[in-house]
């Protein structure tokens, strides 16, 4: 019997909340569930225009790290 790998891998990090937000939805939008990781946050947001700043690292299962990978290198404007 083989057990499933549930491990996470890190497939991408950012430097602001909003652009780990916005890979982890294109993850979510393909079927890929992901984690985003605050590993060192260097301001706080004052106001609803401002980003969140630091590393944020975004995780996925082992299973669907080839895959998340191919998506979040595909450019937004490819046509």
């Amino acid at each position: 019997m083989s057990k499933k790998d549930d491990s996470l891998v890190v497939v991408a990090t950012c430097n602001d909340l909003f652009a780990a937000n916005i890979l982890a939805g294109k993850l979510e939008a393909n079927g890929i569930k992901s984690l985003i990781k605050n590993c060192s946050v260097t301001a706080c947001q004052t106001s609803p225009y401002d980003s969140v700043t630091g590393v944020f690292d975004i995780y996925v299962l082992s299973s669907d790290e080839q895959e998340a990978k191919a998506i979040l290198d595909t450019k937004e404007n490819d046509n």
